[in-house]
């Protein structure tokens, strides 16, 4: 038997009719959903240098819960006439307000992460209410169509991010992916909003030195002389020369080893893979401390398994050896 309502129940206020929706809605959904991808796809590559590898996830994982809990939400309490352009609005300037404070602030591994969880989390809320919104605003056939202008936009996204990480440094695409959601307004008539919310994200994107790493995954980079950066689809590389870079490398040096300084710069990959290089001039004994590595041991019993193959009749084809006078082992 259907429920009564107790006396008194004031009626409930019938839900506000959507505006019908066309060509600039769809144009709107396109760009939002590109902003989406673009966004997820490039910070996966952020998250991997401030923090690991394995936190991609969080970046996927965010991108659904942004587009989640909108659509639960709207279907309890449908959009009202403002906010689509206000989520589109919040959506372009924390884009790269995000990326800012993800490279500002550093700390432990938890807190980097809460403060990463925030940073995604926020963006991606104000890009899925905008593309609910717009999808809400399709009737009948329309349904179909704004659909396809979501994935059509997405697509374009996807195929584009990985050559635009060759040419354009990773931050710079993703903080840039707010100027989509400005792009959308226009769409939609809202010139003036539009105008405002773009000098913020223009100002933001100006802002000296906003889009450089300051705190990696394992050290500070704040005070080292890095003297060269790049972003790529896979990798985030630096040369840095610093006082304790200037020291021989070895992964395991002999006990007769003495410490020596050497001209070298260091190479790092994303933060935490890195290796030296050597400025080497061909002067003689430059590479002797190479020798006293553990990591030179096979290099080193090259000569004397050659000889015994020798000894043995046995033909061996080598490659020659240069080394620095005679010394090349590690007494």
């Amino acid at each position: 038997m259907p429920r009564r309502k107790p006396a008194g129940t004031p009626p409930r206020e019938p839900r506000p009719a959507l505006e019908p929706s066309g060509g600039r809605e769809y144009l709107a959904i396109a760009l939002a959903s590109a902003a989406v991808m673009l966004y997820e796809i490039g910070v996966t590559r952020i998250l991997s240098v401030v923090l690991w590898y394995h936190f991609a996830f969080l970046a996927v994982s965010l991108a659904m819960l942004g587009l989640g809990v909108p659509g639960v939400w709207f279907a309890l309490r449908p959009p009202g006439p403002q906010s689509l352009p206000r989520a589109l609005a919040i959506a372009a300037l924390t884009a790269p307000l995000s990326i800012i404070a993800l490279f500002m602030y550093g700390g432990p591994l938890p807190q980097r992460t809460a403060l990463a969880t925030v940073c995604v989390l926020v963006p991606m809320l104000a890009l899925g209410s905008a593309v609910c919104a717009l999808l809400l605003r399709a009737r009948g056939k329309e349904i179909g169509r704004m659909y396809g202008a979501d994935l059509f936009g997405a697509t374009l996204a996807a195929i584009a991010v990985v050559p635009f990480m060759r040419v354009i440094p990773t931050p710079l695409i993703v903080a840039g992916s707010g100027l989509l959601p400005v792009l959308a307004l226009v769409a939609l008539r809202k010139s003036r909003m539009a105008v405002v919310v773009s000098l913020g994200v223009v100002a933001l994107l100006a802002w000296p030195g906003a889009l450089q790493v300051r705190f990696g995954k394992v050290y500070s980079e704040e005070g080292l002389n890095v003297l060269y950066e790049r972003w790529t689809p896979t990798a985030r590389l630096t040369v840095i020369s610093t006082a304790f870079q200037q020291r021989a490398f070895g992964w395991g040096m002999g006990s007769r080893y003495v410490p020596r300084q050497v001209d070298q710069v260091w190479l790092e990959q994303d933060g935490a893979a890195g290796t030296p290089i050597t400025h080497v001039t061909g002067a003689p004994g430059e590479r002797d401390h190479l020798y006293y590595d553990v990591t030179s041991l096979a290099d080193q019993l090259q000569p004397m398994f050659l000889r015994v193959a020798a000894d043995r009749g046995q033909v061996i084809a080598a490659p020659e050896f240069i080394r620095d006078g005679d010394n090349f082992g590690n007494p």
